[in-house]
């Protein structure tokens, strides 16, 4: 059951980036899109708009008077967001004030600032720092889990560990293999807590209201531990998406006609592009093992293993591409395909989806990398044959 609530926690992250962004990256014109490889938002610049920000670095100095959707290796948010503020990176910092909700996923997530509704965070490492305000509810899953600010709301936080050391004016619900209530806490709702021993309740700790202690063994079920490495896992996720989504924006600000041309290429010859790509992924591992047999073939069998590894990199990031490509002419009921900043951030951000689904997911996103592989191979042969 808690596996399940914390699927859900991610999912409804993710799916909060992809329902609130999709309309405005179809039509570019109800947001403000910012991109690049590393994008900034300059202090002193105000967004008069929802801003939808991507990649391998995100700072957002400024203010936004509407929503911030942001994915990043890193994300720092140092201004103020008028509304809600959704977050999925590798590392998520928000220093600015959010008037509405929060909603940050990555390997570590710290709040620092005021929100103005609830917050909701899943990372490896989650923290609510001292001079953070949440007024509405906190609900947190993460290895580690510190809250230090002043919760208006109630908590509900799940993790390894979890200590208090802050002010929760709502009902605490903690489920943890190690609960600590410092001296500094100030509990005034009570607490109930899940764990295998007894919560570390330092002297000074003000817990108004009844406490509740279930004890739970720690490898019942799924087990604490084995949680928090979902959590672990699913923060990997998120980065790896956002990784995913900077290396196809980068290739495409680098090699936008390229990229534009091999998209289209491929989605109006998939299927033979799919039997090029399922032929050279098997013939380039096998050939690079040939080589690495022989002793004077091993030099060989390390160029091919790079250019695996790069063709794959490659046609994975094309092949975020094409899915937004087909996406948006899907949508827009387009004569032709495109691409654009828009459908490349879509696509990047469905394919990562589409990963997560069952069994089906798998083999839809793998098909597409086919037909991305097959599409590369078609344009070198081709080039090779030009003698370019």
């Amino acid at each position: 059951m808690f596996a399940m609530k914390k699927a859900l926690l991610y999912t409804f992250v993710l799916c909060s980036v992809l329902a609130v962004s999709l309309p405005s990256l179809l039509t570019a014109s109800a947001a403000y899109i910012g991109k690049g490889e590393n994008y900034g938002l300059p202090g002193g610049r105000v967004i008069n708009d929802n801003l939808y920000a991507a990649g391998g670095n995100v700072s957002i100095m400024g203010n936004v008077t509407e929503d911030l959707i942001a994915l990043g290796g890193t994300i720092m948010v140092s201004g103020d967001i008028a509304k809600d503020a959704v977050l999925g990176a590798g590392n998520v910092i928000v220093q600015g004030n959010v008037g509405d909700d929060v909603r940050a996923a990555g390997g570590t997530v710290v709040l620092l600032g005021e929100v103005g509704g609830e917050a909701i965070a899943a990372g490896g490492q989650v923290t609510l720092s001292e001079s953070a305000v949440i007024a509405g509810e906190f609900i947190a899953a993460g290895k580690m889990i510190s809250i230090d600010g002043k919760v208006k709301g109630g908590v509900n936080v799940r993790g390894w560990s979890v200590t208090v050391n802050g002010e929760i004016s709502g009902p605490a619900r903690i489920y943890a293999e190690k609960v600590v209530i410092g001296e500094s806490a100030v509990l005034r709702g009570g607490l109930i807590y899940d764990a295998p021993r007894p919560a570390e309740i330092e002297e000074g700790a003000d817990i108004q209201g009844d406490v509740v202690f279930n004890e739970v063994k720690s490898k019942a079920g799924i087990g604490i531990g084995k949680r928090a490495w979902l959590v672990g896992l699913s923060a990997l996720w998120f980065a790896k998406m956002a990784m995913s989504l900077a290396l196809a924006l980068v290739l495409f600000a680098l090699f936008r006609k390229q990229a534009t041309m091999l998209a289209v290429s491929g989605l109006k010859d998939y299927g033979r592009n799919v039997l090029r790509g399922f032929a050279l992924a098997v013939l380039l591992p096998v050939g690079a093992g040939i080589l690495f047999v022989t002793f004077l073939g091993i030099p060989l069998g390390v160029i091919v293993t790079l250019i695996t590894v790069l063709s794959f990199i490659c046609a994975s990031a094309l092949a975020g591409m094409m899915l937004g490509s087909l996406i948006v002419k899907l949508v827009k009921k387009a004569a032709a395909y495109e691409l654009g900043w828009g459908s490349v951030i879509l696509g990047t951000m469905l394919m990562c989806f589409i990963w997560l689904i069952p069994f089906v997911g798998c083999f839809i996103s793998f098909a597409f990398i086919l037909a991305a592989l097959g599409t590369i191979l078609a344009f070198g042969y081709k080039k090779c044959k030009d003698g370019k």
